[in-house]
């Protein structure tokens, strides 16, 4: 499984016009997520609907509409799609720290196409926000190259901070998912036979192949506490930023594809959810839960609840 190539799609919102159907639906969410939830906490909702209003090329960001109200749904939005191909729900909290590095965006190019993105910031949000912010951008200009466009967000991070992220993005294009990674935030997907395949690679330190590549790249691996850090400093292998640590850091990411047709839903999350859940335990609610917004809160609050101290965001994608 491999290649990349060009996603694209359009978004439409209702901000402030929701029908009663839509505010029953919203209501009986806030309802059922209401108790035992981790504060500073947000919910972006994108629903199927018909008609719609276009804003043209909307992108999330959830971080822009924390709450520091208990109900994780006290600040909400909801987008709406044009071509009725998706469902997309994106849910998020600060988690057990003080600030949030966590981004995601979902990014319309044409009506038929997407692209959807995670980036776990480390050493400040800085990284993480400019590949939110430009990464369509960079994309069109790269023709569509998954690979380039992380080369190109990388070097362009790297002139304005010394921060870091993660990237974990995929692209649907026509008929197909593509899937690009580096770092350690993982992607999922739920095939028909409700299995689930992980379509990304753990770019990290305990890795045999990624610690001969940071050797060659003329790094060390120090092992500080018993946890393994290049240049005893960082435990991926490979971000984009981090510009002291480039090299031996590498930004190429894993790439991976899928033909649509064999999957049900795709799932993108920063490790903030696999340091509490296991992949079948993730499969689990994306199985069990009927809706696409329950299913990215309910993996956000098994995380929370299941001793996470990181940042958690959960992008879920419907098909």
């Amino acid at each position: 499984m491999s290649d990349e190539n060009s996603p694209n799609q359009n978004f439409e919102e209702y901000d402030d016009s929701t029908d009663s159907s839509e505010e029953e639906f919203i209501r009986q969410q806030q309802e059922k997520q209401r108790l035992h939830l981790p504060r500073k906490s947000s919910t972006i909702l994108i629903e199927k609907t018909k008609p719609a209003v276009l804003v043209e090329d909307k992108d999330i960001d959830v971080t822009e509409f924390d709450s520091d109200d208990e109900d994780l749904n006290a600040s909400h939005i909801s987008v709406y799609e044009t071509t009725e191909k998706y469902n997309v729900a994106i849910s998020q909290t600060r988690g057990g720290r003080n600030y949030n590095e966590d981004r995601t965006c979902a990014k319309s190019i044409d009506p038929s196409n997407a692209l959807f993105g995670v980036f776990d910031g480390h050493n400040g949000h800085e990284a993480a926000t400019f590949c939110r912010d430009n990464i369509k951008q960079i994309y069109q200009d790269q023709s569509f190259d998954l690979t380039k466009t992380f080369e190109t967000l990388h070097n362009e991070v790297a002139k304005t901070t010394g921060a870091g992220c993660t990237a974990t993005v995929v692209a649907i294009k026509g008929d197909e998912a593509f899937f690009a990674n580096v770092g350690d935030s993982p992607a999922f997907v739920i095939k028909s036979d409700n299995s689930i395949e992980k379509m990304s690679y753990s770019h990290k330190t305990n890795d045999p192949s990624e610690e001969k590549m940071i050797v060659e790249n003329g790094g060390v691996i120090l092992n500080l506490f018993n946890t393994k850090r290049v240049n005893g400093q960082i435990m991926v292998t490979r971000s984009i930023g981090d510009k002291a640590l480039h090299p031996p850091l590498s930004s190429t990411p894993s790439l991976y594809s899928i033909p649509l047709n064999e999957i049900k839903s795709i799932v993108l999350m920063s490790d903030g959810v696999t340091d509490a859940l296991t992949d079948l335990e993730i499969r689990d609610v994306l199985v069990a839960e009927s809706s696409v917004v329950t299913k990215a809160q309910t993996i956000r609050n098994i995380a929370y609840k299941g001793g996470s101290k990181d940042n958690i965001c959960v992008v879920v994608i419907e098909l």
